[in-house]
């Protein structure tokens, strides 16, 4: 009886062993397929380092840029150009920890100065023009400012590698201007009655641009270049209107 009793009890003991064995291995593979679950805010673990396979920011860096233009047509010499942009939504898909594709959405603002001498007008159909400022020596001009600012909501698709803290991204962004009172024109003299302001609304560009574009970066600061073989305002008016830009990019 005792014999049969010890044995009932080493098999109840080898039962509870293994259930309780395979539980553990249940729990385990429920955790391993946490981890590998993919999604918005998803870890995917990867080697010894956690990243996030799909990853989605709002304000996510800042840039700003000097601009150089190429555009004989248009005026002999710009004076100095620059634009602003502001990375407003962005989404990074990383299969692994050194690639990743990103596509976001940006609002830029570009700034175009012609040389100290000329001004900026605009045509009959409201296409932005350069001239020479006429007998300066009437107005007694002292000073003169103008020039033509283009907002415009842009979409940067880049490939991106990264090593360690250093990211390279490089790609294409294609934007489209405002039209309407968001691109226009301003204008001032210094003469000696004071300053005379001008600002000529609804400047008509290009409604759709695209450029190539490259930064590198480590730790949230970097530099960016961005080359435009589009031209901005169109062919009728200036046969080449070509530009590029290089600054430096912060990171939120």
């Amino acid at each position: 009886m005792k014999k049969h009793l010890f044995i009932i009890s080493a098999l109840l003991l080898g039962i509870g062993i293994s259930a309780a064995a395979q539980t553990q291995e249940k729990r385990d593979l429920l955790d391993k397929i946490e981890d590998l679950e993919i999604g918005p805010g998803k870890v995917l673990r990867h080697d010894d380092k956690d990243f996030k396979v799909i990853d989605f920011s709002l304000i996510d860096n800042f840039g700003y840029g000097l601009t150089k233009v190429d555009a004989p047509s248009f005026t002999s010499k710009f004076g100095r150009s620059w634009e602003y942009f502001l990375n407003v939504i962005n989404l990074s898909i990383n299969p692994t920890k050194w690639l990743s594709l990103s596509a976001g959405g940006d609002i830029k603002i570009d700034n175009f100065k012609p040389a100290k001498d000329e001004w900026i007008t605009l045509d009959n159909d409201n296409y932005p023009l350069v001239g020479k400022i006429v007998e300066p020596e009437k107005y007694d001009l002292k000073r003169s400012k103008s020039r033509l600012v283009v907002f415009s909501l842009s979409v940067p698709v880049t490939l991106g590698l990264n090593f360690g803290g250093c990211n390279i991204r490089g790609g294409a962004e294609f934007f489209w201007p405002l039209q309407g009172k968001r691109t226009f024109v301003e204008s001032k003299m210094l003469t000696d009655k004071g300053w005379i302001e001008s600002h000529q609304w609804k400047a008509k560009t290009e409604k759709f641009s695209w450029d190539y574009m490259a930064a590198i970066s480590w730790d949230g600061l970097g530099l960016y270049f961005k080359y435009y073989p589009k031209p901005l305002i169109p062919s009728s008016v200036s046969s080449t209107f070509n530009y590029w830009t290089a600054g430096i990019v912060i990171g939120f």
